[in-house]
């Protein structure tokens, strides 16, 4: 009930803000202390490529991964209007050309060149898509999995338990988990 809550207010400002500049700038300054969060987790290095599944209208995780490491960085989302807007917003405010945004179902998205995958809290079937990742991602890959500390998903726990190299405590209720995609899965 609250992630349903949160998403909805998530999406909602993202959608609102992509019109009002100075809203979209706050809100990629909000996030800022998150990402450089993830960043320490994660050593993204010049020559890693990137997934973000689930990057909003805003995608900040992209222009703070490309500013802060000039790796490569692609943002999908399954909403074309989230996607319209991200490339706009992109246009706006990013001075980096390593940041490409497309539409794209997590679920079935071609993750089988990315070095790290970022999958996205306020996104819908987020068991489903870490499954796709681990089933379809080569040996070695990051993965970040933003999650709740309120209300954690137990299937969800239950698959990267397990695999769990590190974490995060991020904004609000929020938390990264990094785990690494093993030989076998």
């Amino acid at each position: 009930m609250f992630k349903t809550f949160l998403d909805r207010l998530y999406y909602s400002y993202e959608m609102l803000a992509y019109h009002i500049p100075f809203f979209a700038a706050a809100y990629i300054r909000f996030h800022a202390p998150s990402v450089n969060k993830e960043l320490s987790l994660l050593h993204i290095k010049s020559t890693d490529r990137v997934l973000h599944i689930g990057c909003g209208a805003i995608p900040y995780t992209s222009f703070f991964i490309a500013q802060e490491t000039g790796a490569h960085v692609t943002g999908i989302d399954h909403k074309p209007p989230v996607v319209k807007n991200a490339v706009h917003v992109l246009h706006r405010y990013s001075q980096s050309n390593n940041i490409s945004i497309t539409r794209g179902e997590g679920t079935t998205y071609d993750v089988s060149s990315f070095d790290i995958i970022i999958v996205s809290y306020g996104i819908a079937g987020q068991e489903r898509i870490v499954r796709h990742v681990l089933s379809s991602s080569k040996p070695g890959t990051r993965v970040l999995v933003r999650t709740s500390t309120a209300k954690q998903n137990a299937s969800l726990m239950g698959l990267i338990r397990p695999l769990i190299v590190n974490r995060a405590r991020l904004l609000l209720t929020q938390e990264s988990l990094l785990f690494v995609v093993p030989k076998t899965t």
